[in-house]
């Protein structure tokens, strides 16, 4: 029904001639340069195309020539060649060459005949091929049907992941000259190597009965590769080409390099350690990489003085350059020496810093070495001793000190009284306190105690304040003493001896020595003891009585009844205290 008349153009052998029909105006792109140009709208569903030998119109007849009898095919001398496609029912209206029609082509699909049109065999069912439309004119490269079988290549692909979305690795699959007088199929599929699917690097894909039609040359393949931000090594998969016709393999396998652009993050850590009294410490830095290196990674690594220095000999120093961590592997160590000694003295640090890192990213380029100080100060309390008073309270101020200011945190410490000769509650207060303390740079604290006057003559008293618990020094001296000194004096006199007890005519039956107060303080004999002593002028040892209890205050007597003399005399009075001295002459003798 529809006709293009070719009436100019020459074809070679093995070349081919594109004629334009009549088509769309918006959508698909534009035709090679065709060599002639018609007006003919084919049906995509069924059809018939007769190449006629001259221009007169072929007969209105459906099938031209036919017999009207299944198979329905054309038998007019003037047809050079026919093609019916589609509906395979077999009607007049519907004709082609053998037992069938070719396969429907469709709007991205084009029958092909077979071996770039070198295979003719009178069937159009097995002459023709479906596949994608590849228009071909006098310039395209000539096929030669009676040519030798060309070799067939597949190409590698290099490409860089990204951090997201997808990337198109593009394979393809190369003849080293057009095949000729037969297409070239094959199946080709990815496959995994390193890079896997499981892991999501690329998406798997397969196809089978591919062609590079009669007379070209290459064929492409698109794999998509898929991008995260895991640092890992560059890696592969294979495309593979197999069950190839028509050409020889040389290369049936691409390998495709999923080129890692993620970088490891590196870190170096911080380090604390007691600095030693003496001798050397070492501190073991450690270079991280969040995941191991794809590639070697270099830097530049050194120390680099901050509270401690080289200068104090706190530490040494040390710079090292091109350092690295290889493919593989996550970590690297940097010693550094620490000199100990006896200072006390606060924590010190220093740096050590990775610089001109390539192959990694820096996440925390410093790190920090503390030398922790391991000396403490020495803790001692003084001893005090002043006078108690006649009256009142007195303070001892006590002094907890140190040797050197206290480190950070501070000297904590317990501190209490304790009874010595003085008793609390009536020498002096008692105290206790916890968790006392001494803070950070200071050196001093003080404790005070109240001491209570009297007019009491006593010996010196001592009571003790203890420091106990003590955290952040060493202990040299822990416990003060506190001596309340005695500050009353006693003013006693002999105020009257009498030797002629219970002699001839004698007042009183017993020798008695009479004691006096004169001052204006109380004695207390049991805290303060006293004795009298007698010795006649011929003797050669003191006679004693002790006066080791009782009291007596200003003003007042105190008699002690000595031995008896005999029978004669009257009782004394009541005495104070008793002894055994005799004393043995009336008229001469020494009392103290």
């Amino acid at each position: 029904s529809s006709k293009t008349n070719l009436i100019t153009g020459t074809i070679l052998p093995g070349h081919y001639f594109l004629i334009q029909e009549a088509g769309g105006t918006t959508n698909g792109v534009p035709l090679p340069t065709p060599d002639a140009t018609g007006s003919i709208a084919m049906a995509a569903t069924s059809g018939k195309v007769a190449l006629v030998s001259g221009a007169a119109s072929l007969p209105a007849a459906t099938c031209p020539g036919d017999d009207l009898a299944s198979p329905f095919n054309p038998n007019d001398g003037s047809i050079a060649d026919f093609v019916g496609y589609g509906d395979t029912a077999a009607t007049a209206g519907h004709c082609y060459e053998g037992p069938g029609p070719a396969a429907a082509p469709g709007n991205t699909t084009a029958d092909f005949r077979k071996a770039g049109g070198c295979t003719d065999t009178g069937n159009n069912a097995a002459d023709f091929l479906v596949s994608g439309p590849f228009p071909r004119n006098m310039s395209s490269p000539a096929n030669n049907c009676a040519g030798s079988m060309p070799n067939l290549t597949i190409s590698d692909v290099n490409l860089v992941e990204g951090n997201s979305g997808t990337t198109n690795a593009t394979f393809t699959v190369t003849l080293s000259a057009p095949a000729p007088g037969a297409d070239v199929t094959f199946d080709i599929a990815t496959q995994d190597n390193t890079a896997t699917t499981a892991n999501n690097d690329y998406v798997a894909k397969s196809l089978t009965n591919q062609i590079i039609p009669a007379g070209q040359t290459s064929y492409t393949f698109t794999v998509i590769v898929n991008g995260d931000n895991t640092v890992e090594p560059d890696e592969t998969f294979f495309v593979n080409v197999t069950n190839v016709t028509a050409a020889a393999v040389t290369d049936g396998q691409g390998v495709g390099t999923i080129q890692n652009d993620d970088l490891p993050a590196l870190s170096v850590n911080d380090i604390s350690l007691l600095e030693g009294d003496a001798g050397t410490k070492t501190f073991t830095f450690t270079i991280s990489l969040s995941a191991p290196a794809p590639a070697t990674v270099t830097f530049d690594i050194a120390t680099q003085d901050g509270t401690a220095t080289t200068a104090d000999n706190d530490y040494v120093q040390r710079s090292l350059t091109a350092q690295t961590i290889a493919a593989g592997a996550n970590s690297y160590t940097f010693d550094v020496t620490v000199n100990g000694d006896t200072v006390i003295e606060p924590n010190e640090n220093f740096s050590v810093n990775v610089s001109n890192a390539s192959g990694a990213t820096i996440l925390d380029g410093q790190g920090t070495g503390t030398i922790q100080n391991d000396d403490s100060p020495v803790l001692s309390i003084n001893d005090v001793s002043a006078n108690e008073g006649d009256s009142g309270p007195t303070t001892f101020t006590f002094t907890v000190s140190l040797t050197q200011p206290a480190q950070t945190g501070g000297v904590t410490f317990d501190i209490a009284t304790a009874d010595g000769s003085a008793i609390a509650g009536s020498d002096y207060l008692a105290r206790s306190l916890t968790s006392q303390t001494i803070p950070a740079g200071q050196q001093l604290y003080s404790f005070d105690v109240t001491v209570n006057g009297d007019t009491l003559v006593e010996p010196n008293e001592a009571f003790l304040v203890n420091v106990t618990n003590v955290s952040g020094a060493t202990v040299l001296d822990g416990q003060g003493q506190g001596t309340i000194q005695n500050d009353d004096t006693a003013s006693l006199v002999i105020s009257q001896i009498y030797p002629g007890g219970g002699l001839s005519n004698a007042s009183f039956a017993n020798d008695f020595i009479e004691i006096f107060n004169r001052g204006n303080t109380t004695v207390d004999f049991s805290v303060t003891p006293f004795s009298l002593q007698f010795m006649s002028t011929s003797g050669s040892t003191w006679a004693k009585t002790d006066l080791a209890s009782g009291t007596l205050a200003p003003g007042r007597y105190f008699l002690v009844k000595e031995t008896s003399g005999g029978a004669t005399g009257a009782a004394l009075p009541a005495a104070d205290a008793t002894g055994n001295i005799n004393i043995t002459s009336t008229t001469a003798g020494k009392v103290a």
